[in-house]
């Protein structure tokens, strides 16, 4: 039910390069609930600008809503994983296995397809897939979150979440 991978050369308006193997979804979108079967644009363009400000991302959990085919959080997961590559050759401690990206998605087929783009890239250490609905909400911003998800049990803490 997916294409075979396509892989994404991202490179940034400052010249930093990250290439990742993404799948999309062969199905025919015939519902609003079916956008995260293809790349959209706007996920290259927040994929490039996350290459150029990879500090952005240090110890920071991340929780990406409607992920779609979850090249923005793959990128943001590798970046993390180069990172932490880095902080070993360089022999100094790192912090970044605290660092997480959570792709999310409604749609149990984008969500299954987000999960095999996980594997393909060799992610698993940085990021999941976990099903949120966004529309299905409860009370206000302050007290109210999602009905029946536990925030917190996907590890983002709202001080710690890129803005």
């Amino acid at each position: 039910f997916s294409r075979l991978p396509l892989t994404f050369d991202i490179r940034s308006p400052m010249g930093v390069q990250e290439s990742l193997m993404v799948r999309q979804v062969t199905e025919r979108q015939s519902a609003q609930e079916d956008v995260g079967f293809v790349m959209w644009p706007s996920a290259v363009v927040l994929a490039s600008w996350l290459l150029d400000n990879q500090d952005v991302l240090r110890g920071k959990s991340i929780l990406e809503i409607g992920a779609g085919c979850g090249l923005t959080g793959l990128v943001a997961a590798r970046i993390v994983q180069n990172m932490d590559r880095q902080c070993i050759v360089d022999g100094t401690r790192s912090d970044l296995k605290s660092s997480r990206m959570i792709l999310s998605d409604y749609n149990r087929k984008v969500l299954t397809n987000i999960d095999r783009n996980i594997e393909l890239n060799g992610l698993r250490q940085f990021c999941n897939a976990s099903r949120l609905d966004f529309y299905v909400q409860e009370g206000s911003n302050r007290d109210g979150g999602w009905k029946g998800v536990d925030i917190q049990s996907l590890n983002v803490q709202g001080g710690e979440c890129v803005d």
